[in-house]
């Protein structure tokens, strides 16, 4: 049947909306594949890999991609400016070991308006101001609108400076723009997670002295981010290789098991059961004071591994302990991913609290006014850093 007038109007309507836009481009991509076609292939693939999952924390979305460059929309400038710091820190801790020659870096733009939604795709000026001011950042480096730059003021801890009025091409209107610089966020939260470390006081010098004890009366040793993997080839281990989208950032051995901090830049609980079991191990089970201190001193220093909030919170890595389906909530029913029985829990000030109804796994947690190291109940499907890996021993010799 022929729509009406009304009806058809309304199927053309087009949608608008209000966003912040965050447009990433690969620098010298064109320069970079003609030196290594494949290799710059294989490297833009894994940073996207980072990219898209700090997008999708930071509660953005992807809404165009075209070879080497990423639009995303996120609800709040702040929250889009947090991703893009996020971002070229990962990518920067990403291209250190890679020659400078051949590092994949982003330029990132970032504005805010009103856009067009189409298909899934954003159009519009707001978004051609975002890629326009992409092009003006260096590489690693973040151009903010004054539109973006005002919002922000007073939330996040960064530096600018002021890049004036700029003509943008194609764009009529003039368009004030700032340069992020320093990128002191990622101090701020390193200085802001000293300082939920240092609340504890007296009790980590009781818990150090403890745990130096259990080391020393179980024969233990501990290998700080440096130790071979039980899977390498010193070992006795045969286990599969790290995936190359993870991270091993710091290691250690305790009571005849290895662990291992894995950075993910994002990841389920879920997915970081598999990517353990894969690693021929699970997330680590904690199941004693000792053996929670003692993970807890693998990860405490890496900021890398903890989503600080402005409101004091930090969030760490996953570990084993679970819902089972069924429990009684909120603290009813848990168990560990190793099969072992549950004999020691950790919970921060409140927790668990099954916090939206579905709170159902357990991750490293902190609030500024309390010691270290405490665990909240987290909603599995969410997102993670990093988890923790433990892997037993195994002696080919017997």
């Amino acid at each position: 049947m022929p729509q009406d007038n009304e009806t058809q109007a309304s199927s053309n309507k087009i949608a608008r909306r209000l966003a912040a836009i965050l447009a990433a481009d690969v620098a010298g991509y064109s320069r970079l594949t003609s030196i290594d076609e494949e290799g710059t292939a294989k490297m833009l693939l894994e940073h996207r890999s980072v990219t898209d999952a700090l997008i999708e924390n930071f509660g953005g979305r992807i809404a165009n991609t075209a070879g080497d460059s990423i639009v995303a929309e996120f609800a709040s400038s702040v929250e889009a400016v947090r991703c893009a710091v996020e971002i070229q820190e990962a990518i920067r801790t990403r291209n250190l070991t890679v020659p400078s020659s051949s590092q994949v870096q982003f330029r990132i733009g970032i504005n805010v308006g009103d856009v067009i939604l189409q298909d899934g795709d954003l159009l519009g000026d707001s978004v051609n101001v975002a890629a326009r001011l992409e092009s003006l950042a260096e590489p690693g480096g973040i151009c903010l609108s004054g539109e973006v730059h005002d919002q922000i003021q007073g939330k996040l801890s960064l530096g600018f400076r002021a890049m004036g009025i700029k003509r943008l091409r194609n764009i009529d209107r003039p368009v004030r723009a700032y340069n992020v610089e320093g990128v002191q966020d990622a101090s701020v939260r390193k200085e802001n997670k000293l300082r939920i470390l240092a609340a504890g006081g007296s009790f980590f010098a009781a818990a150090c002295l403890g745990l130096v004890y259990v080391l020393t009366a179980r024969d233990s040793t501990t290998t700080l981010s440096g130790g071979s993997p039980p899977w390498s080839s010193e070992s006795n281990l045969d286990a599969p290789p790290l995936p190359q989208m993870s991270d091993v950032v710091a290691s250690g051995e305790w009571n005849e098991h290895f662990y291992y901090a894995i950075l993910t830049w994002g990841s389920s609980w879920q997915s970081a059961v598999a990517d353990a079991k894969k690693r021929g191990g699970y997330l680590a089970s904690i199941t004693s004071e000792a053996e929670n201190s003692f993970v807890f001193e693998l990860i405490k220093n890496d900021e890398r591994l903890w989503d600080m909030h402005q409101d004091g919170q930090a969030f760490g890595p996953w570990i084993g302990t679970y819902q089972e389906e069924g429990a009684i909530e909120p603290d009813g029913g848990w168990a560990l991913a190793s099969g072992e029985p549950v004999t020691f829990s950790n919970w921060s000030e409140g927790q668990p609290n099954n916090h939206g109804g579905n709170s159902d796994v357990v991750r490293f947690h902190n609030y500024v006014h309390q010691p270290s190291p405490y665990w909240d109940d987290a909603n599995g499907a969410g997102s993670s850093r990093g988890y923790i890996l433990e892997v037993e021993r195994v002696d080919s010799t017997n």
